[in-house]
């Protein structure tokens, strides 16, 4: 029979496993979500409203806060928002209206390490000249807190269908990551109010958690550990 000592040292044995199987869970894996917006039927035109909120809803992604025109999903190189898709066809952005500044908040179901998104490219369709726009993305904590920002200031005017503005791609890499919030503005110019965008990449740490078998063998290795040391001891 085990004496009092000797339980609690293959008790001991067996926190200390389990102390380091909850320190590797901890450190986690990364998990990576993609929204291209392909999975939006823009055959028909420019898609809002339940239908676009429906699609980000598989994400765990909710549109909020929206000031001025309602965002679309819209097809690659419409002539009159002069875009072009980062990837695939569709890409995400604001109605034009004759509003000079506008935003909206892209909310997330649980807080990310990091968010990344390509702003379009652009294309002077009409070849009267448009202004790139002034817009900023801006990170938020669940308390309110900005936490990181990017964007670019307004730029002049692109008119050749030809050369576009080359697409870029933005990251906000610091944790805790509850909404993002998008502004842009035109200044009083013709063009642009706003930043199309696209491909939004979300990441964030996915614990890792042992399977069943693995904590069972785990736990038999700990247990023949602390025997093993009885043994020595009575020998």
């Amino acid at each position: 029979m085990l004496k009092q000592t000797d339980r609690a040292r293959i008790a001991r044995n067996l926190l200390f496993g389990l102390c380091i199987l909850v320190g590797m869970s901890a450190a986690g894996q990364a998990a990576t979500i993609t929204i291209d917006f392909e999975g939006v039927d823009t055959s028909g035109g420019p898609v809002s409203g339940g239908t676009l909120d429906t699609y980000l809803a598989g994400f765990g992604v909710t549109l909020a806060n929206i000031v001025a025109p309602t965002n679309t999903v819209v097809a690659d190189r419409d002539g009159v928002l002069s875009v072009y898709a980062a990837s695939g066809v569709n890409f995400l952005d604001q109605q034009t209206g004759g509003a000079t500044s506008r935003s909206y908040d892209v909310v997330f179901g649980s807080t990310l390490d990091s968010f990344a998104f390509t702003r379009t490219a652009y294309f002077g369709a009409t070849g009267s000249g448009l202004i790139y726009p002034a817009w900023s993305a801006t990170a938020y904590d669940s308390g309110g807190g900005i936490l990181a920002s990017v964007g670019e200031a307004k730029t002049g005017t692109f008119n050749t269908p030809g050369s576009p503005v080359p697409a870029k791609v933005f990251l906000l890499n610091t944790p805790g990551i509850a909404k993002v919030r998008f502004f842009g503005d035109h200044e009083g110019n013709a063009g642009r109010a706003a930043a199309a965008v696209d491909d939004f990449v979300l990441e964030t740490s996915t614990p890792a958690v042992p399977e069943p078998s693995t904590l069972v063998l785990f736990g038999l290795g700990m247990v023949g550990l602390g025997g093993y040391h009885l043994r020595r001891k009575r020998k």
